[in-house]
């Protein structure tokens, strides 16, 4: 998910507004450019990069652990079985988190009127 911004912004305001705000959830950067919001350790978004006009926004397993799960069930059941389950299990509930952190961002640091939820991931 793109969120158009107005303000400039670093991921480490972002991060602290995210905490500051929701408190419930775990904020950490898995690398430099890569900002992790973890709810549960299965439901997470991540925010990459620091772009000029637009925060990136994108659901995922927020841990390492959680990702090599899914990764080895790919490869014991095969892709069908797994994603299934993945589908109608955690991913409504990631999708959901990233509007909420979506509508946040943009009510800080963009319009607060839209939220652009395509699925281009090529800027």
């Amino acid at each position: 998910m793109k969120v158009k911004t107005t303000k400039p912004y670093t991921l480490e305001e972002i991060k602290g507004k995210i905490e500051q705000n929701f408190p419930e959830y775990k904020v950490y950067f898995k690398t430099p450019k890569m900002l992790t919001v973890e709810e549960t350790p299965s439901i997470g978004a991540n925010f990459m990069g620091e772009k000029k006009n637009f925060v990136r926004i994108l659901e995922g397993f927020p841990n390492m652990g959680r990702q090599m799960l899914f990764g080895l069930s790919i490869l014991m059941f095969g892709i069908l079985i797994p994603f299934i389950i993945w589908h109608f299990t955690v991913l409504k509930k990631q999708k959901a988190l990233t509007k909420k952190l979506g509508a946040f961002i943009d009510q800080e640091y963009g319009t607060g009127s839209t939220v652009n939820d395509n699925k281009e991931l090529i800027d």
